[in-house]
């Protein structure tokens, strides 16, 4: 049997928390969100963050107390534990949430290739090829060890911080800063369907707080550094992502051209704000984002795999750890399969527009593919809180949410709000056929 060492740090950890959180929250949905409801796409992103941190004062409790390797799977399965059902159907919503939050990311990366970086004589590829060959790559860097991949993510999540820091630098420099404050002050929307809608849809980036708590088996001193480590992560991406909705607030770009160009639109507002290079340098970042991001999710997929199969509910395979890296290979190879799936279902295949069948998916429904596999679970493990709380009332806990059960009962409220505010699983092109 091959004995697990334990490799990651606070400083990987709360890598691989910002790294999941800074991808298509920034980069995708700025755009989209800003041509939306204008300045109060920052109201829309604090909603999203307020609720995520809800569930992420659960997920630091059960953190405080298990530290394996599983999220919310772990925590429902130990809390329930004569439920198998339930608890299965919670590991494999997570794990399709998790791998469809990786696909979601690398489509958009797909976007970003064929927009700005693949020169025209390629550009008869098929829309997701960039994406499956990364995904690919990605499934390799991990089954080689989580020490190679949380370097990774490290070095990669202080490279696109000090990207977006020279977006919002840009923007208050070509500006000004009172000129730039007083155009972010105009453009606030009350359209309120519109805030909880980008709100549902930014929610998928703020869920990089459990790939921290599902990689817990990784982690070093995992019951003190899990919660440290999703607070700090909630805490910066918040700010970043208020600062970047102002710095999207003062572009160049007229608002129709930045509503056509959707997932991509950050790229043409760099360039009015920083020239060519300050766009190359953009999107640099979006694509190191959506790597990295996609890194921690694939990680945060193949430890739920790992679990369920030490537990019975998954092939025991999934459970084998690799003699040479030590890594569960098998769960890593069946998420970054899922992964590919899923891209060329949604992306190739499905296409939002155009294609061979009347079925058109796309960017948008994979989106919410993935985010209501994330929220559903979520809800249950707020309401797993109230009950580990009655029924191991004497087991040591190093953290605890204030407010049991007022406090999850408002974070299972507001995840099923979000779900009924999110895009249509089945589009009407469907329900036609």
């Amino acid at each position: 049997m091959v004995e697990h060492t334990r490799t990651l740090d606070f400083k990987v950890a709360f890598a691989i928390g910002l790294g999941t959180m800074i991808a298509a929250g920034i980069f995708s949905l700025s755009g989209t969100a800003v041509a939306e409801i204008g300045s109060s796409a920052v109201i829309a992103f604090v909603i999203a963050a307020v609720i995520a941190s809800i569930t992420a004062a659960a997920y630091s409790e059960f953190a405080s107390i298990y530290s394996e390797n599983g999220g919310g799977y772990l925590f429902t399965s130990r809390t329930f534990e004569d439920r198998e059902f339930l608890t299965y159907g919670i590991g494999m919503s997570l794990f399709l949430g998790y791998t469809g939050t990786t696909a979601f990311y690398l489509a958009t990366m797909d976007e970003w290739f064929f927009r700005f970086i693949l020169p025209e004589w390629l550009q008869w590829l098929p829309h997701g090829t960039t994406a499956v060959v990364s995904a690919v790559l990605l499934g390799a860097l991990n089954a080689r060890g989580t020490e190679e991949s949380g370097t990774f993510q490290l070095l990669v999540s202080g490279a696109k911080v000090a990207v977006l820091i020279a977006f919002v630098a840009g923007a208050f420099t070509f500006r000004g800063p009172t000129t730039a404050l007083g155009n972010f002050s105009a453009q606030f929307s009350t359209d309120v369907v519109g805030i909880v809608s980008i709100a549902a849809l930014a929610f998928i980036t703020f869920f990089g707080f459990s790939a921290i708590a599902a990689s817990a088996w990784e982690i070093i001193e995992p019951r003190k550094t899990v919660p440290r480590a999703i607070a700090a992560s909630i805490i910066s991406v918040t700010i970043l992502y208020a600062l970047v909705i102002v710095a999207m607030t003062n572009s160049t770009v007229p608002p129709e051209v930045i509503a056509q160009e959707g997932e991509t639109a950050m790229g043409d507002v760099a360039q009015g704000f920083l020239g060519p290079v300050g766009q190359s340098l953009i999107v640099a970042g979006a694509v190191f984002s959506m790597i990295s991001a996609s890194n921690a999710s694939i990680l945060a997929a193949s430890s739920i795999g790992s679990l369920m199969g030490r537990q019975g509910q998954a092939p025991h395979a999934f459970a084998r750890i690799h003699p040479t890296f030590r890594t569960p290979f098998w769960s890593i190879d069946t998420a970054t399969g899922t992964v590919a799936v899923l891209i060329v279902a949604f992306i190739a295949l499905f296409p939002a527009e155009g294609g061979v069948t009347p079925i058109h998916l796309g960017l948008t429904v994979l989106t919410g593919f993935a985010t209501f596999n994330l929220l559903l679970p979520l809800a249950l493990v707020n309401g797993a809180l109230i009950y580990h709380r009655r029924a191991f009332p004497a087991i040591e806990r190093v953290f605890r949410v204030p407010g049991v059960p007022v406090v999850p009962v408002l974070g299972i409220l507001a995840n099923l709000g979000l779900i009924y505010n999110l895009p249509r699983l089945v589009p009407p092109t469907v329900l036609r056929l």
